[in-house]
């Protein structure tokens, strides 16, 4: 069982409760996003899952997940790193980018926004993700616009947030 810290709008921790709870509540608690970019400058996406319990099947940035109990962000980002690439990496390889909230359906976050450049390939690892997938970002930029739906709404928020705030 995953224990999350429920945060409060200046992102300080005030409880701590378990991840079903935060999304039946709808309570504030915190994520990270790495933006993974190659030698060619294309983004590695992440086909989600179809057992995934929330937006199935659908892309998502290169790795995202949840910031668990006692974790940093950038904690959080470099096990999640791992769990889903099987990639690991020092936290001062990760450039941290800007930090944003979200709301959208059960979800209530704090973004951390990391970007990262490696040559390394990910591997498919723990089940979460379907498959890789590389892209150049103007390629990604005009797959959104044809069709927002196959994006989880989290990594559309947070591409807009880089692309915006680059």
């Amino acid at each position: 069982m995953e224990i999350l810290p429920v945060v409060n709008k200046k992102d300080e921790v005030i409880d701590e409760s378990p991840r079903e709870v935060c999304h039946a509540k709808v309570l504030r608690h915190r994520a990270v996003h790495i933006f993974i970019f190659n030698k060619k400058g294309e983004i590695l996406l992440q086909k989600r899952s179809a057992d995934k319990d929330e937006y199935p099947s659908h892309y998502e940035a290169s790795v995202s997940g949840h910031v668990l109990k006692n974790e940093t962000y950038e904690e959080a980002a470099i096990r999640e790193l791992e769990e889903e690439t099987g990639l690991i990496f020092e936290p001062e390889k990760l450039d941290k980018k800007n930090k944003f909230e979200i709301k959208f359906g059960n979800e209530h976050h704090f973004v951390q926004l990391f970007v990262l450049f490696t040559s390394k390939k990910p591997e498919l690892h723990d089940g979460e993700v379907e498959k890789f997938e590389w892209i150049q970002t103007k390629e990604l930029v005009k797959q959104i616009k044809a069709n927002k739906k196959k994006f989880t709404p989290e990594f559309l928020a947070a591409m807009e947030n880089f692309i915006l705030k680059k």
